[in-house]
């Protein structure tokens, strides 16, 4: 009878287990510092194996981190990994790790990265974007898409920016459902999750248009700074079981110590497959166009804006540059070496010799006198040269901003503008 019950127990247990799906995103930011960089990785990789099937991490911009975790991963069950290390600081920091298996179904970088000028901020010369994956899960296969947005910082520098990566990161997952809604009872068309650092507190504008464009909704409303979006599948779709933070509190450490692993908490979780026989609800498209409907205006006049702020600082960079070898030609002028006329002196009477020595002696101190006063000419020469100097440095930073800087920028606002404004509704005209 025990055996028995054992029995069933276990066959409960693997149906559930099945039947259920634990994905977790979690920003590494400060998980590899210190002098036990090795326990502290080692006891991150030991908790995700534990609690979690697939999991997101962003962050791992050190390829000797990347590499150390990836091993630890697959060490804890975790076998699956996909990483996108191309390009310049480290690639996208992104890392997936899956007990199941993993398929790349590409990447997307994100055309408006950042500003190349303050590399402190370094996004720009990383490559982050949306990362696309099918899972191959035993409750059936769903899209995965991962993805790290730019920092916000401050919340206007970089506000039309983050819009349109939360536009890109629509437009990566697809827009099922709410731009083509025919297409959302395809039964084709398997579920989508979302993981990934979308650095928005709820609410904030970018999650909101990016929820409201693909027709991924948060799976709780209080997350932040990571973020997990789901969407369902033509037949079927992620019922959500519970959420949990990850690493909120200290872990303990094999040595003993319990120390605070990454600064900000993940999150994980867990879902269990919901089946549409009738087809899933469909999204309505009104709360994205009312969105694009408000913000369409404020982009088209911030994309004048920096358009005239380009226009000008272009103008003042080439009237700086005229100064500034205005300057340098009179710093120039005042350095160069002054050639000496020579005269022709007449014979001096055998009387004046007193009077040739005491006009030589008045001719040394003249000399001297001039020596004296040369020093303040090398002196303007020098102030003239380094004013030149900073007024040229000045114009080439106001021509960077009107030919390199601003039109990158407005690359990317009239993509954005683009990316709002309604699809266009072609008519034919009938027979006449």
């Amino acid at each position: 009878m025990l055996r028995a019950l054992f029995g069933l127990f276990l066959a409960c247990t693997a149906l559930y287990a099945d039947d259920s799906l634990r994905v977790a995103t979690v920003d590494v930011a400060g998980l590899a510092q210190g002098e036990n960089r090795l326990e502290r990785l080692r006891a991150f990789a030991e908790l995700l194996g534990k609690q979690t099937d697939v999991v997101v991490l962003q962050g791992l911009f050190d390829g000797g981190d990347l590499r150390a975790l990836n091993e630890l991963l697959e060490g804890n069950e975790l076998v699956h990994t996909q990483s996108y290390t191309s390009g310049w600081g480290g690639g996208s920091g992104l890392l997936i790790a899956s007990r199941y298996p993993l398929e790349n179904d590409g990447f997307t970088s994100f055309k408006w990265a950042g500003k190349p000028h303050k590399p402190w901020h370094r996004d720009y010369y990383r490559s982050k974007g949306v990362a696309l994956l099918t899972v191959d899960a035993p409750l059936g296969s769903f899209q995965l898409g991962a993805t790290a947005w730019h920092p916000r910082f401050s919340d206007e520098e970089y506000r039309w920016l983050r819009i349109h990566q939360a536009l890109e990161t629509a437009s990566a997952v697809g827009d099922h459902g709410v731009i083509a809604p025919e297409s959302a009872r395809d039964s084709g068309r398997v579920p989508l999750l979302v993981a990934g650092s979308l650095d928005c507190d709820p609410g904030a504008l970018p999650l909101r248009l990016m929820s409201e464009a693909s027709g991924a909704d948060p799976v709780r409303a209080d997350m932040g700074p990571g973020w997990i979006l789901t969407r369902p599948g033509g037949v079927w779709g992620l019922r959500l079981v519970r959420v949990q933070a990850l690493f909120q509190n200290p872990t303990k450490l094999a040595g003993g110590a319990s120390e605070q692993l990454v600064d900000h908490p993940g999150w994980v979780a867990e879902f269990r497959k919901r089946p549409y026989p009738n087809g899933p609800p469909l999204a309505s498209t009104a709360p994205f166009r009312a969105t694009a409907d408000r913000l369409l205006p404020l982009v088209r006049e911030e994309v004048e804006v920096t358009r005239q702020e380009g226009q000008r600082a272009t103008l003042a960079g080439l009237g700086l540059f005229l100064v500034g070898g205005g300057l340098y030609a009179i710093g120039w002028i005042l350095g160069r070496p002054r050639a000496r006329k020579a005269r022709k002196r007449k014979p001096r009477p055998s009387g004046e010799g007193e009077l040739a020595d005491s006009s030589s002696g008045s001719g040394q101190v003249d000399s001297g006198k001039r020596a004296a006063a040369r020093p303040p000419r090398r002196r303007g020469c020098c102030l003239f040269g380094c004013l030149s100097l900073i007024v040229v440095h000045g114009a080439l930073w106001l021509i960077y901003q009107g030919r390199v800087f601003v039109p990158y920028e407005l690359g990317g606002l009239e993509s954005t503008v683009t990316r709002l404004e309604p699809p266009e509704v072609i008519v034919l005209d009938g027979p006449r």
